[in-house]
């Protein structure tokens, strides 16, 4: 982990993690499980939005639920668009639909793993942790 530049001041972010998510209580929910976990964090609700930040962030992880508001594209789009950019990044479906079909699916557009709705504190942790290590072993 990266040390302060002051001894008073915290340690810069260890991770940089963009959630895609359009359910205001999901997002809630995954915002205060970042907040305690050193994670420099954004949250997007539409699909350009999370393109855009994507871009401009480099995440070393990515949360990305499958069903987004938008009628045009959805994650499985968006999980395409995020791998042309950067093929390491570490991207966590999460979704309600637990369709076997659609899981295979994300595993062959380049899903690093599935978390399935209502999301478990656990398996966030799991995805944050092991990223941390594979991230600080690249480094």
């Amino acid at each position: 982990m990266p040390m302060p530049c002051f001894p008073n001041e915290p340690p810069p972010p260890a991770l940089h993690v963009l959630v895609v998510e359009d359910d205001p209580v999901a997002c809630e929910f995954m915002r205060k499980m970042l907040a305690g976990q050193n994670c420099a964090r954004v949250i997007s609700a539409t699909v350009e939005d999370a393109i855009n930040a994507f871009v401009r962030m480099a995440p070393d992880l990515v949360f990305l639920d499958i069903h987004l508001g938008d009628r045009k594209y959805n994650g499985l789009d968006v999980l395409q668009v995020m791998r042309i950019y950067d093929e390491r990044v570490k991207i966590v479906v999460i979704s309600g639909d637990d369709d076997p079909g659609t899981i295979a699916q994300a595993t062959r557009e380049g899903a690093y793993g599935f978390i399935g709705k209502p999301l478990p504190a656990s398996r966030i942790l799991h995805y944050i942790r092991e990223c941390d290590r594979v991230c600080y072993k690249q480094a």
